[in-house]
Formats: structure tokens, C-alpha cells, sequence
């Protein structure tokens, strides 16, 4: 599944509910792995609250935000490659 948006400038990235509904994010927090466009691995945190409350990147986003020289309004793409206990996805921008 792939997850096309455009970044917003907060201190974390909020994903669609169907998205996270769909790779089992609700009500879970967890590591996350993203891979970005040079193969470098980025380790982020995925927190939960219910279905009615938003998943979100927190722990690790505004590191990577800066790393890979994002700007708010920029538009990017992730792709679950793997949803185990630490889900790894990968990243492109455009």
C-alpha cells in the first residue's frame, strides 16, 4: 500500500485513518523504519491512540524532515515494504 501527502509543518506527521486502520496502527505504538530515496534507514516512533484518534510519526520526524531536506508543502509518498513488530517503509518525495 502506498500513502501519497502533502508535509505539514508540525512537530510530528499525521497519517489518514484508512491508512492506518488498514496497516494495523490503531492503538499501537511502536518503531518505525524508513528507508529513504539514498537507502539510508531512518528510526521513527508510531503512536496510536483509538479509531477516532489519529496515528501519527512522532519520535524521530522533524531529524528526518531536516535529513532528507523536506519543506513544508512538499509532496511524499511511503510504501509499506514490511508491517511486522518494527514496519519498515520506504520513502520518496516528488
Amino acid at each position: 500500500m502506498k500513502y501519497l501527502f502533502a508535509l505539514m509543518r508540525t512537530p510530528c506527521q499525521f497519517l489518514p485513518q484508512q491508512f492506518a486502520i488498514a496497516n494495523g496502527l490503531i492503538n499501537k505504538k511502536r518503531k518505525l523504519i524508513l528507508i529513504d530515496e539514498r537507502q539510508r534507514p531512518w528510526k521513527l516512533k508510531l503512536s496510536s491512540g483509538s479509531t477516532r484518534a489519529p496515528a501519527y510519526i512522532g519520535d524521530g520526524w522533524r531529524k528526518f524532515v531536516a535529513g532528507t531536506f523536506l519543506k513544508e508543502g512538499d509532496r511524499v509518498m511511503f510504501e509499506v515494504v514490511t508491517n511486522g513488530e518494527t514496519p519498515i517503509w520506504k520513502f520518496q518525495s516528488s
